[in-house]
């Protein structure tokens, strides 16, 4: 079941909660071309994190966990990637540099202490921007 609440925000970043039931749910994130994420984590939440469209580098830790120009990596017009996920518990530092395609990505979260929000609210790290940074001091 989606949420009456669905349509959250991390500064101007939006995303969207397409299922929540108890403890879990998932978020449509959607990042316009050159948007960066600094390395933060989720400290309540655990997830796995599924491409879905777009040019982008997600690093877990130091590891390139969706690489950089996996584009280039196309069987009929789609990424090999398209549907894969990439897990990432709640003490693990991540980060996402998007590139000129933009980016989309599906987050299946397992929310470990609060009911589901957003994880841009469950952040320990530097905000996304000047937006963001007001809305985690609320």
């Amino acid at each position: 079941m989606a949420p009456a609440t669905g349509l959250v925000w991390a500064g101007n970043l939006p995303g969207v909660a397409l299922y929540r039931s108890g403890a879990f749910q998932v978020q449509l994130f959607v990042f316009p071309p050159n948007t960066y994420v600094p390395r933060h984590r989720h400290p309540d939440v655990d997830t796995i994190e599924i491409y879905v469209a777009g040019d982008y580098d997600f690093r877990v830790g130091d590891i390139s966990a969706i690489p950089l120009n996996h584009l280039h990596d196309r069987r009929n017009g789609v990424s090999r990637w398209w549907g894969r996920g990439v897990r990432v518990g709640p003490n693990d530092w991540h980060e996402l540099q998007v590139f000129e395609a933009g980016a989309c990505f599906l987050s299946v979260q397992h929310w470990l202490r609060d009911e589901p929000s957003s994880v841009g609210n469950d952040w320990d790290g530097q905000p996304v921007n000047d937006g963001h940074a007001k809305q985690l001091c609320r």
